[in-house]
């Protein structure tokens, strides 16, 4: 039965995108431009994200944010499932999908610490910040 979504490294690539990454990317973006600007997880720990200016955000802008936040997760996903396909090591393409992935992550984590307002790269280019609320 599922056989067919998973056949191939393209097909498995983009069932695996609508059946996880866009329903994730979804509740995020759909929550974090709701009226409480937050996840549930987020608001347990009682911070929310906001426009720079503080406003909340719209649903383009934050659907950008968690575009730019779930590169690296999706670029997991492609090199996994060529690596799934292919037969034998693993090539210097996958190796260096997966070098991008924690360098682009290892970016995200080292602006979220260098940064004055506690801003990842994502959030910089999204014009977003958390904040408490």
């Amino acid at each position: 039965m599922l056989q067919p979504l998973f056949g191939n490294a393209f097909i498995a690539q983009l069932s695996g995108f609508a059946l996880i990454t866009l329903p994730v990317t979804l509740y995020f973006a759909l929550s974090e431009s709701s009226l409480h600007r937050a996840t549930w997880g987020k608001r347990w720990q009682g911070i929310s994200v906001v426009h720079q200016y503080g406003e909340r955000l719209g649903l383009f802008r934050s659907l950008g944010r968690t575009a730019l936040k779930f590169i690296p997760w999706e670029m997991a996903h492609t090199c996994i499932w060529q690596m799934n396909f292919d037969s034998g090591e693993p090539g210097i393409l996958i190796l260096t999908g997966f070098i991008l992935v924690w360098v682009l992550a290892g970016i995200y984590l080292l602006t979220l610490i260098i940064s004055p307002k506690n801003q990842t790269l994502y959030d910089k280019l999204a014009n977003t910040t958390v904040i408490r609320s």
